[in-house]
């Protein structure tokens, strides 16, 4: 690690130690705020060494940078005081061995100095004053208060790196939330929600954080799968007629609506019945004697029809005899399953194409597709879900493991089904499995509290709501920050629209 070496121009300090867009990554830093930036993954030789330096003016910067043939980031930030203004600056991060690349980092360092030397020379020539930014100062003070510029600095360390076979395709879509602190655009990587949980008191507020990441996962061509249990996403196809609103948060995307593809559950999507097993719906069927469901789940697996439940009774008829399980039992257990199918017709009758679901897009923007739970009962949501999940979980196959965010999955309000016992550990290991091959997801709960201690821990992003549209963004291993939502570029169903 960075932070184990003997580097020129020390002492230096660990600003960051954790995952960022899948990779281990760890940030340090030095008196002048050079920046160095270490990115890896477990199973390569090799490490993305990246340096940053931070220059600071009384001067604007916006027209210096703007006009220099090399690549650099200006930033301005402004408090009720002043202005302090930023020049970020760096040469291309390099490529090393992870053994013995010490005189590589050295080496870095000094071409990074070299650079913002001439820099500092140019400026000065053109009548504006650089300095080092020195961390002890009131400018470095409202320079790193800024959590965001963490993961900014990490992702152009990355998309600097020209590709390489050591390192796995990554996805640096951009989710532009709304507006911070500073009053300036607040915007992460997507990569960072891939496993997200949005809690606050409002379901109003909730839902309109959800309908934002939504609506940048569009954008993105990231495919979005939502089950939606109240119809409250429907105005995705709209777009907004909120111009003045959008303008406020600085919005330069025009309003839009979004290609969405409609599924009612029971109808167009179905339970797959070759997933579930026999504790999966006992609870829908109604029977919790040990024997009946022994049997009933022999019968799924044998079932010679994964998708036909007149096949399933065929086969629970076919079913020997025993002490145990007498004929009186076999017919039980045969009336009981088909009383379900009457009063769930086709629910579990077929499979789903998920292509339709989880194509990427060769367009602009990509489609979400909405699955409709809302004739639902909660225990059939609960089968619903668990089926999607584990068909996600076999369409992805496990070779298929990339960094990259392949697909969204959104939980818009599921503290119902949390509270009631439904759905907690064996939903969450799965929905933990899927985020490892690219399948990202979002739930909207009440609070955190809900979900058990352990499970709280696998969550990599919260999203806490403060007051109507302001939030708390907590991503792993950051400190958090709060920014303001902004309205959607798509219609929102009125979620907070009095707020903007």
């Amino acid at each position: 690690m960075l932070a184990d070496l003997k580097l020129a121009f020390g002492p230096w300090t660990v600003i960051f130690q954790g995952t960022l867009f899948g990779y281990e990554s760890n940030l340090i830093s030095n008196k002048d705020s050079i920046i160095l930036v270490e990115i890896s993954q477990e199973n390569s030789s090799k490490v993305i060494i990246g340096a940053t330096l931070i220059l600071s003016s009384a001067q604007s910067l916006k027209l210096f940078s703007e006009n220099l043939e090399i690549e650099n980031a200006s930033l301005a930030v402004k408090t009720k005081e002043k202005q302090f203004n930023y020049l970020l600056t760096g040469v291309q991060p390099r490529l090393f061995d992870k053994e013995n690349f010490e005189e590589n980092v050295n080496t870095l360092i000094e071409d990074t100095r070299e650079k913002a030397i001439a820099l500092k020379e140019m400026a000065l020539g053109q009548g504006i004053t650089l300095d080092f930014l020195k961390q002890d100062s009131i400018e470095a003070k409202e320079f790193f208060i800024n959590a965001q510029l963490i993961p900014l600095i990490a992702s152009q360390t990355l998309e600097s790196h020209i590709a390489t076979e050591s390192f796995a395709e990554t996805n640096y879509a951009k989710a532009i939330l709304g507006l911070n602190s500073m009053q300036g655009i607040a915007e992460e990587t997507l990569m960072s929600f891939n496993k997200t949980l949005i809690e606050g008191n409002s379901s109003e507020s909730r839902l309109h954080l959800m309908h934002i990441l939504i609506e940048n996962a569009l954008l993105s061509k990231i495919p979005a799968i939502i089950l939606d249990a109240n119809k409250n996403f429907q105005g995705l196809t709209d777009q907004t007629k909120n111009l003045v609103s959008l303008q406020k948060f600085k919005m330069e995307t025009e309003p839009i609506g979004f290609p969405v593809k409609h599924f009612k559950a029971g109808t167009d999507f179905k339970v797959n019945l070759s997933l579930i097993k026999a504790n999966d719906f006992k609870e829908l069927i109604g029977f919790n004697e040990e024997i009946l469901q022994k049997n009933l789940e022999q019968a799924i697996q044998n079932n010679s029809r994964k998708d036909s439940i007149e096949q399933l009774i065929k086969t629970i008829s076919l079913i020997e005899v025993t002490p145990e399980f007498t004929e009186f039992e076999k017919n039980r257990l045969i009336r009981i399953v088909k009383l379900f199918n009457e009063l769930n017709p086709g629910l579990l009758n077929g499979t789903n194409d998920l292509n339709l679901l989880t194509k990427s897009s060769t367009q602009g923007i990509a489609k979400a597709s909405i699955i409709d739970l809302s004739e639902l009962t909660i225990e059939q949501k609960i089968l619903m879900i668990e089926s999607l999940v584990k068909e996600l979980d076999n369409f992805f196959k496990e070779n298929e493991k990339k960094s990259s965010l392949k697909l969204l999955l959104f939980l818009p309000e599921i503290t119902e089904l949390i509270e009631k016992k439904l759905m907690q550990k064996t939903l969450f290991e799965k929905l933990i499995n899927l985020s490892a091959k690219g399948i990202g997801f979002i739930i909207g709960l009440k609070s955190k509290s809900f979900l058990e201690p352990e499970l709280q821990e696998q969550i990599n992003a919260l999203a806490t709501l403060t007051s109507q549209n302001d939030v708390s963004i907590q991503i792993q291993g950051r400190q958090p920050y709060r920014i303001k939502i902004r309205p959607g570029l798509s219609s929102c169903d009125g979620h907070l629209q009095k707020e903007f």
